[in-house]
């Protein structure tokens, strides 16, 4: 009986566990936005002339006073970014009409980018396809998303959309 109570306890654990965590992420769709010049979280781990990186510098900044307008954005986005333990990670560009920005920055797993990095701008635009992407995740801002797994990648019919 004992045995047997434990076991209700923590089969019922993990299913409020799976159960809440399922809560958090929503089912996104939207088309594959390709932008030609990506400058992404990497930024952040170059060395400046003195070996200091981005993120060396504004991990340690205590008055963010000094930073002009430019410096301040770019600090906001680095600890956008660091606080959801995202620099470094890749990324892909979403369109959706459900949202009033030009395009969702989706940052994912090594493993999930694998399936949608080989899309080529030249290749779609010249077999006149887009690409369409439903992922789970959850937003971080209003314009970057935090997304653990792609449910389907579908090439149909249509003008990927694109930048440089």
């Amino acid at each position: 009986m004992k045995n047997t109570l434990s076991l209700l306890l923590i089969l019922l654990t993990m299913i409020s566990c799976s159960t809440s965590e399922s809560k958090k992420e929503n089912l996104y769709e939207g088309e594959l936005f390709i932008k030609l010049i990506r400058i992404g979280s990497d930024i952040f781990s170059v060395e400046d002339e003195n070996g200091e990186t981005l993120a060396e510098k504004f991990s340690s900044l205590k008055d963010e006073t000094s930073l002009n307008e430019e410096d301040k954005s770019l600090k906001e986005h680095f600890d956008l970014l660091n606080d959801n333990d995202l620099i470094g990670k890749p990324y892909f560009h979403v369109k959706s009409s459900k949202t009033s920005v030009e395009y969702e920055t989706v940052y994912i797993s090594e493993e999930e980018f694998k399936k949608v990095s080989d899309f080529k701008l030249s290749e779609l635009q010249k077999n006149n396809q887009k690409v369409i992407i439903e992922f789970y995740g959850s937003p971080i801002s209003d314009f970057a998303i935090k997304s653990k797994k792609i449910k389907s990648v579908k090439l149909v019919d249509g003008i990927t959309e694109w930048k440089k």
